[in-house]
């Protein structure tokens, strides 16, 4: 495994903040266009320090994700209204707070400015002391006031009573299954739609099994059931397309003896979900391509944005 850490100090923290989005969100956008998937291929973590400081982790898990890395470093931004005001609508969603600024030409010029500043990588940095960081409101800020009432958008994907009773050998797959779309949709729609992913909760209760996905939203988001069905199914058509599912069962497959074998899946959570503890003998079994297109046809989706009930029946044709 291969990782890097990237540091960029700002004044503005956040514009910060702001850049920070836009950064996560292109970088997993230039790896999907490459069929490199996040929880099977990598994992990515974005934070904006309020001392100043942008921070992103990555964490190549294959040689695919590994080929990737020294390109992000170089990775170059569009920045323009359009991804600065997605950006601003996913931390809007995030902090739950209203924002102002100092006019839209301004943000953008200094989210370009902070964009040609080169990334500090772990192996090369010393000491960042954000003490000496002259810190700066503007030109985008938390204002005063009270944000408009918003609405969490929460995602289910779950097997139905017949698929659970009929594959329960299988629920430690469909565990680890759910939990690789959850995050991809998790990352696709956070870019798409500009909201922030708040939690995710795996429940189980003998009849069914069920990944939930809760979003933080801004008030003016409006979107109809089939734009929401059609972004998750297109996310889980490219998982099975670009080989991410196959490369799941061959991770599965790899696990060592060694339970500190970190990377596979825990299991804590594997026995949260399925009443089941799995070996490497066990997912030698279980995690196969066949196992995973049958769990993939039970797989339905249904979601809820405030009151508002959204039923996204299951087609296979569509998977």
């Amino acid at each position: 495994m291969k990782s890097l850490t990237l540091f960029k100090p700002t004044k503005h923290i956040q514009l910060g903040h702001l850049y920070e989005h836009i950064y996560c969100d292109r970088v997993v956008e230039y790896l999907f266009d490459k069929n490199v998937y996040a929880s099977v291929d990598y994992v990515l973590d974005g934070k904006m320090y309020h001392g100043g400081i942008i921070v992103v982790e990555f964490a190549a898990f294959t040689q695919e994700a590994e080929n990737a890395i020294k390109d992000l470093l170089t990775l170059r931004l569009t920045i323009n209204e359009d991804t600065m005001l997605n950006a601003w609508n996913q931390v809007e969603s995030e902090k739950q707070e209203p924002f102002g600024h100092s006019g839209f030409e301004t943000i953008i010029a200094e989210l370009k400015e902070l964009d040609n500043l080169s990334w500090q990588t772990f192996d090369k940095l010393d000491v960042i002391n954000l003490n000496d960081v002259r810190r700066q409101s503007k030109p985008f800020y938390i204002s005063t006031g009270k944000l408009k009432r918003t609405k969490s958008l929460f995602i289910d994907f779950y097997l139905d009573t017949t698929t659970v009773q009929k594959k329960q050998q299988l629920l430690p797959l469909a565990n680890r299954l759910l939990s690789v779309i959850g995050l991809n949709t998790q990352y696709f729609l956070t870019r798409e739609m500009g909201i922030y992913f708040d939690d995710e909760i795996m429940h189980y209760d003998k009849k069914s099994l069920t990944y939930r996905l809760k979003f933080k939203t801004y008030p003016e988001l409006e979107f109809s059931d089939d734009e929401l069905g059609d972004a998750i199914s297109y996310v889980i058509k490219e998982l099975y397309e670009g080989g991410a599912f196959e490369r799941l069962c061959t991770e599965l497959q790899s696990i060592p003896q060694s339970l500190e074998y970190w990377i596979g899946p825990s299991i804590n959570w594997v026995y949260d979900s399925s009443y089941q503890v799995v070996g490497a003998k066990g997912w030698k079994r279980l995690a196969t391509e066949d196992n995973v297109r049958e769990l993939l046809y039970g797989i339905h989706v249904n979601a809820r944005f405030g009151t508002r009930h959204i039923e996204l029946l299951h087609d296979s044709n569509r998977i």
